[in-house]
């Protein structure tokens, strides 16, 4: 957009201008003609000449500083401050913001070419805005149709596997171990179904945004010992120790979701047992300080790469396991786990090296019984 400056700020100062050399003009003329017609008081007169001719080049010369002043403030100055005041307004996100342009010189271009940039990159803005939102929408959409299907799925499966069971248990009739053998692997396909799913449903409901936590205050101690029991049974075919601790100073009780941080727990522990062939695996829950409390989870497994530590956090990543040789896994563990200690309000980290096995650790708030107790 192209200003041009009003002509009632120039018109009075070139009138100005024109009236002081007219009377400087008439000054020096009138020192001339003193000057030529002196007689008896020549000496007299002439300095009066000298002195009025004097004044005119004084005068002259003022009126020329001020007009060379005057044009290169309004030529030059002006213009920088408005291009310097009008990359400060595009630095600050101000796209729509324009510059004045006065004069179509090397200034006045560099004004008008920085406004079509900011207009160039405010249309930019915009349509990735747009898309921004489109895309938000369709996610929004995705998550809720992936919840609803998998509400769906869950209704049948679960009829599934409690049927299943209630077969392999004889409520149906005596069964063979053939029989029995064939009915544990329907449920252990189910029960991998299912904790599909259920993975699913989370990643939808984080993603969406609907997934709340229950806070309530639990037994940490409780917690780790029945995370213990459950990799003894998943370690007692491998030549992999199970270990866990818990530090005397954390509290009997924390106010925390319970079954969220078991979900954790189970699965950085069951990724432990998982991938290590050889060694341990060990959970240890501490306080690293007054108002946070950790969970440790390492193992002395393979390891995973630098250039992988931090995909794995992505949902549909999946690791290598060492001993097959190919993927395992949904690839949404992880993802889950990073998500649920984020909402949690907590951060987790991983230290890991090949050959020398992983370490994650998970910080959160520590927030007790007692400290609910008095708040309240």
């Amino acid at each position: 957009m192209k200003r041009k400056q009003p002509e009632s700020l120039r018109k009075p100062i070139l009138r100005l201008f024109n009236v002081s050399v007219v009377c400087i003009v008439l000054v020096v003329a009138v020192g001339i003609i003193l000057a030529a017609t002196s007689g008896d008081d020549a000496g007299w007169i002439t300095r009066q000449a000298m002195i009025l001719i004097g004044c005119g080049f004084l005068l002259l010369v003022l009126s020329l500083a001020f007009l060379v002043n005057w044009g290169f403030t309004a030529r030059v100055l002006k213009p920088l401050g408005d291009l310097r005041a009008g990359a400060f307004h595009f630095g600050q996100g101000e796209l729509e913001h324009r510059i004045s342009i006065i004069e179509k010189d090397e200034i006045g271009i560099a004004c008008e070419t920085l406004d079509q940039m900011a207009e160039a990159l405010q249309e930019r803005v915009s349509a990735l805005e747009k898309e921004r939102d489109e895309a938000l929408e369709t996610s929004l959409f995705k998550g809720q149709l992936l919840i609803n299907v998998n509400h769906d799925l869950r209704t049948p499966l679960s009829a599934i596997l409690g049927y299943t069971v209630m077969l392999k248990d004889g409520v149906m009739g005596a069964v063979n171990d053939e029989q029995r053998a064939i009915l544990e692997r329907i449920i252990a396909s189910v029960t991998r179904l299912m904790s599909l799913v259920n993975s699913l449903l989370d990643e939808a409901q984080i993603e969406a945004r609907t997934l709340t936590l229950n806070h309530e205050a639990f037994s940490v101690r409780e917690l780790v010992a029945d995370i213990h029991s459950n990799m003894m049974i998943l370690a007692e075919f491998k030549p992999v120790a199970v270990k866990s601790d818990v530090a005397p100073d954390v509290p009997e009780k924390i106010v925390g979701d319970n079954q969220r941080i078991h979900q954790i727990l189970m699965n950085l522990m069951g990724n432990a047992v998982k991938f290590t062939q050889k060694g341990e695996a060990r959970l240890r829950v501490f306080l690293p300080n007054k108002t946070h409390w950790a969970i440790e989870v390492s193992d002395t497994g393979p390891g995973i790469p630098a250039e992988e530590q931090e995909s794995i956090f992505e949902p549909f990543r999946r690791r290598k396991a060492v001993s097959a040789k190919k993927e395992t896994g949904t690839g949404l563990g992880l993802s889950i786990v990073r998500q649920l200690t984020e909402l949690m309000g907590g951060a987790i980290y991983l230290q890991s090296k090949e050959g020398k096995g992983s370490t994650f650790t998970i910080i959160l708030p520590l927030y007790t019984e007692e400290a609910a107790i008095q708040k309240g």
